[in-house]
């Protein structure tokens, strides 16, 4: 199956395809296809994570400083053990911690420092907009609702009627293109985590020919894409 809105390309320049990814990852392969228009404000948004940690005096010392041949003085040394002691004196009582400091009019560095902790999976939201305008249009308009719902949902893994647990979605392979040429920096194969159909939201207008059903004569979809893995500096260089 192979879904196309709108179905005249002299209206629309560049293109999204999505195509449905079966199997696991080192044996997948390719399914049904729908290709919708490019909309307007395409975002690719990448984001790491850091967290703050406080190394305290002696984590700092155990890091290192950035001149490791300046030399002390001697009140600096005098400092450096009081802040050690009071530290220590922290590490089992507060209120004694809080004592040492008032008697030595002094209070810790935490030389907080950004850590790297991990990589985040990327999402991808797209909006489009479907306004038919011929019969086959209107048609493929459900198709396409239906097309990206189903994948959307799991599985059952059922025994003797009882629903024991759920089969894996399959993944979607999601394509930027225009002339048949990719412009944009690849995804990795990504879930389908959110899909919204807002029907008729600026008229309440139908389409109707002959005795055939009725349709809305304007549907708005949205679409929360979830990347299924986190990428690396290697997945960059490829183009990802």
């Amino acid at each position: 199956m192979a879904l196309v809105f709108p179905e005249n390309r002299n209206m629309y320049e560049g293109v999204i395809n999505f195509t449905v990814v079966t199997g696991a990852e080192s044996s997948s392969t390719l399914g049904d296809t729908c290709t919708l228009y490019m909309p307007v404000g395409l975002q690719i948004a990448d984001k790491v994570e850091y967290e703050n940690a406080q190394l305290g005096a002696i984590g700092a010392a155990m890091g290192g400083t950035s001149d490791p041949n300046a030399a002390a003085s001697e009140g600096n040394l005098a400092d450096t053990a009081k802040q050690l002691v009071s530290q220590a004196v922290a590490k089992f009582s507060e209120r004694a911690g809080a004592a040492a400091r008032a008697r030595n009019l002094n209070a810790p560095n935490p030389n907080t420092r950004a850590l790297f902790k991990q990589v985040n999976l990327r999402q991808f939201q797209f909006t489009f907009k479907l306004i038919p305008t011929s019969q086959s249009e209107a048609q493929s308009v459900p198709e396409i609702i239906k097309y990206f719902r189903t994948e959307m949902y799991p599985a059952n893994i059922t025994y003797a009627d009882l629903a024991l647990g759920y089969k894996f979605p399959n993944k979607f392979k999601i394509q930027f293109q225009t002339g048949g040429s990719n412009i944009v920096t690849k995804l990795s194969d990504c879930y389908l985590e959110a899909f919204q159909t807002n029907y008729n939201p600026s008229n309440a207008a139908f389409l109707q020919s002959g005795s055939g059903p009725a349709h809305f004569s304007e549907t708005d979809i949205s679409l929360t894409f979830m990347e299924a893995r986190t990428l690396s500096k290697d997945d960059i260089q490829q183009g990802f």
